[in-house]
């Protein structure tokens, strides 16, 4: 058992936080990227075990994220494509 285990999880969970306020205060999509990366290089060079199946987790999680991001965007589109039911016109602006 290394000296990460030991850590109190409330300190792991307030280093996490700033990790994520960091992410969210990011300019720009280039330094969220480069910020996952040190973040992994940090986890492997602590040797977390485990570590596959945390990044497996996480490229499925964001898959779907993504995924139902464009769904949703899909639906957005088909539903202002189509002519208001009510009035049977179409809505302003089309």
């Amino acid at each position: 058992m290394t000296r990460l285990h030991e850590l109190n999880f409330f300190i792991k969970l307030g280093v996490a936080f700033i990790i994520m306020l960091a992410a969210w205060f990011a300019p720009d999509w280039r330094f969220g990227v480069t910020l996952a990366l040190v973040c992994l290089v940090l986890l492997w060079g602590l040797r977390v075990p485990g570590l596959r199946g945390y990044i497996k987790g996480a490229a499925l999680l964001t898959g779907m994220v993504m995924v139902s991001w464009m769904i949703n965007l899909w639906l957005k589109v088909f539903q202002r494509r189509r002519p208001c039911l009510s009035r049977r016109r179409w809505p302003p602006g089309w």
